[in-house]
C-alpha cells in the first residue's frame, strides 16, 4: 500500500508542483528513507486521471500520514504531513525565479496565480479547512456586508494578543520571520516546510509577501518586513503600501492599527495585510467631500460608511502621501474629550487602520481613525466592541473588519445551530432553560429578540436567514463602536472640527 501511495504522491508532484523527472528517484529516496520502505516494486501503477483532477493532496498525504503513525514513524499527525509534502514542494528559489519569469513574460496577475495555485497544491493553504467555513452576506442600509465564520482558527481575545506582543521565542522569533520558511515546527509551533514567499522591495528596504495558510478570502496574502521590528505607522508607511501597489496593482494592501484592542493579532513584527477580494468598503459611496487648498488635486472624502472612513483620492502619490501623513500625525495627537477622545494617558491611545489600493493610475487611501483606551465602564475598550455584542465577536476589530468582512469564531457554526433548532420548535429548550452554566447563555438576549420577530410556523431556512440578519446588524453596531467619529451630528461636527485644524474644510 505505502509503495503505491508515494508513487501516487510523486506523480501529484510532477502534475501540480513542478516536478522534474530527473528528480524523481532523488525524491522517491527521500520518501522511502523517511518511511522506512526497504523495497521497491517497479509495476505499481496509480490513477493517472484522478490525480490530474486533484486540487489539493489531502487524500494522497493523510494516508501516508496514517500509515507513519500506525508504523510508529511519527506521533504528531500535523508536523509530519507538513514535513512530507515539504520534501516535494520546489525549493524557494525555484518558485522564486518562476514567478519572476511568468511576471516579466504574462504579467504580474498571472505570477500571482500560480504563486496561489502552488501554494495551495502544496498544501500550505489549507484550502480543504478553509472550504468548510461559512460564508454569509447580506446588505445593510443599502451597504453590503460580509460575514464568515471561520472553522479553522480558534477564536482569540485580547488579552492572548498582548501576552503574545510580550512573548520571546528563541527561533523563530514569531509567526512572521522569514526563518519560518522550511521549518520543522514543534508541538507549540507550526511546521513550515511548505511556507515560500517572493522578495520585494519596499521604500528600497527588504519585504517578503506571502499567503495566509487560512484564507479569510480570496488571495488572502501577508507582507513582512525583512526584520523583526514591531508594528509601527510612521511617515513612511505610506510609501511602502504604495511601492507595494506599484507592483501589485490587482491586490489591495493595508496595515492594522499598531496598538492593543484596536490593532491586529502580530504586533511583534511589522507586517501588512492584502489581497484580491472585492471588500464591501471598497464600494461605499461618498457622504461628504472636503477640500484643502494646499493639495487641490487631492480628493478628500468622508465616507458613507459603518465606521469613520477618510478616503483620499488621486494621480499624484506624493501628494496623497504628504496629506495622509499630516492627518496621521495630527490624529496621533488629538484629544477631544466631547466624544471620549483621549489620545494618551500612561500610554499612547489613538492610531489609525490604513487600507490602500490602485485602480489604473489612480492611487486611493482609506483612513480610519482608531482609539484603544479603556475604562471602568468598557474594560474592553471604549472604541471596542461593546460587551453586549460579544456573544457575536470579542476578539479586536482589524482591518478586515472594518473593510466589512467580518472574521467570527468557529463556535458560531454550533450556536447558530442550536438557535436554529429553538426558532423552528425542533428543540425544547426555552429561554428559561437558558440559566448561565448553559452553552446558549451569552446569546440568551439574542434569542429572546429572534422568538419575537419570527413567524409562529418558521422553517430551517427562514429561521439561519433571521439569525443572518440579526448577526450582520450585531456587526454594523460593533463598527459603530470602534468609531472615533460617531455617524451622528455630534460626531459629524467632531470630525469637522479636526479637519478644521489641517485646513481641510467641508464642501457646501
Amino acid at each position: 500500500m505505502i509503495l503505491n501511495l508515494i508513487n501516487q504522491l510523486i506523480y501529484y508532484s510532477k502534475i501540480h508542483l513542478y516536478l522534474k523527472d530527473e528528480d524523481e528517484i532523488f525524491i522517491k529516496n527521500i520518501l522511502f528513507g523517511v518511511l522506512n520502505v526497504t523495497e521497491c516494486q517497479s509495476d505499481v501503477k496509480v490513477n493517472e486521471e484522478q490525480i490530474k483532477n486533484m486540487s489539493t493532496p489531502d487524500s494522497i498525504i493523510d494516508k501516508i500520514t496514517d500509515y507513519a503513525i500506525d508504523k510508529k514513524i511519527t506521533e504528531n499527525r500535523e508536523l509530519f504531513k507538513t514535513f512530507i509534502m515539504g520534501i516535494v514542494t520546489p525549493k524557494p528559489s525555484e518558485i522564486i525565479e518562476k514567478f519572476n519569469i511568468i511576471e516579466k513574460e504574462r504579467g504580474i496577475s498571472k505570477a500571482l496565480d500560480y504563486f496561489y495555485d502552488i501554494c495551495i497544491k502544496s498544501d500550505y493553504i489549507k484550502k480543504s479547512a478553509v472550504d468548510k467555513n461559512i460564508f454569509l452576506s447580506g446588505n445593510i442600509k443599502d451597504k453590503r456586508l460580509d460575514m464568515t465564520i471561520n472553522l479553522s482558527k480558534p477564536e482569540k481575545d485580547n488579552k492572548e494578543i498582548i501576552k503574545q506582543i510580550k512573548a520571546v521565542n528563541k527561533y523563530p522569533k514569531c509567526l512572521l520571520c522569514k526563518e519560518n520558511v522550511g521549518y520543522f515546527g514543534r508541538e507549540d509551533f507550526p511546521a513550515r516546510q511548505t511556507l515560500r514567499y517572493i522578495p520585494l522591495k519596499l521604500n528600497g528596504e527588504k519585504w517578503y509577501m506571502q499567503y495566509s495558510p487560512y484564507l479569510y478570502y480570496e488571495h488572502h496574502c501577508i507582507v513582512f518586513s525583512d526584520e523583526h521590528t514591531p508594528m509601527n505607522i510612521d511617515k513612511i508607511t505610506i510609501k511602502r503600501l504604495f511601492d507595494f501597489l506599484d507592483r501589485f496593482n490587482c491586490y489591495f494592501i493595508g496595515s492594522n492599527a499598531c496598538l492593543p484592542i484596536v490593532g491586529g493579532s502580530i504586533l511583534s513584527h511589522a507586517h501588512f495585510q492584502g489581497g484580491k477580494y472585492d471588500m464591501p468598503l471598497f464600494s461605499a459611496k461618498v457622504k461628504s467631500r472636503y477640500f484643502c487648498d494646499n493639495f487641490k488635486y487631492v480628493n478628500i472624502d468622508y465616507l458613507d460608511w459603518f465606521c469613520n472612513s477618510i478616503c483620499l483620492s488621486g494621480k499624484n502619490r506624493d501628494e496623497i502621501e504628504t496629506l495622509g501623513n499630516e492627518i496621521i500625525s495630527r490624529f496621533n495627537e488629538y484629544t477631544d474629550e466631547n466624544i471620549g477622545l483621549i489620545n494618551k494617558t500612561t500610554e499612547n491611545h489613538n492610531a489609525v487602520t490604513l487600507i490602500s489600493k490602485k485602480d489604473k493610475d489612480n492611487y486611493k487611501l482609506y483612513i480610519i481613525f482608531r482609539n484603544n483606551r479603556t475604562d471602568g465602564e468598557y474594560p474592553d475598550g471604549i472604541f471596542h466592541a461593546h460587551k453586549e455584542r460579544h456573544n457575536i465577536k470579542k476578539e479586536g476589530i482589524g482591518l478586515i473588519e472594518v473593510l466589512g468582512l467580518f472574521v467570527l469564531p468557529p463556535r458560531l457554526y454550533r450556536e447558530f445551530n442550536e438557535i436554529n433548532d429553538i426558532l423552528t420548535g425542533a428543540s425544547n429548550i426555552t429561554v428559561n432553560d437558558i440559566t448561565y452554566n448553559h452553552s446558549l447563555y451569552v446569546h440568551k438576549d439574542m434569542i429572546s429578540k429572534l422568538l419575537l420577530m419570527k413567524n409562529d410556523k418558521i422553517n430551517k431556512e427562514e429561521a439561519d436567514i433571521l439569525i443572518k440578519n440579526y448577526s450582520l446588524k450585531i456587526c454594523v453596531d460593533i463598527l459603530g463602536d470602534i468609531s472615533v467619529f460617531k455617524n451622528t451630528l455630534k460626531g459629524e461636527e467632531a470630525l469637522n472640527k479636526f479637519l478644521k485644524e489641517i485646513n481641510i474644510t467641508k464642501g457646501e
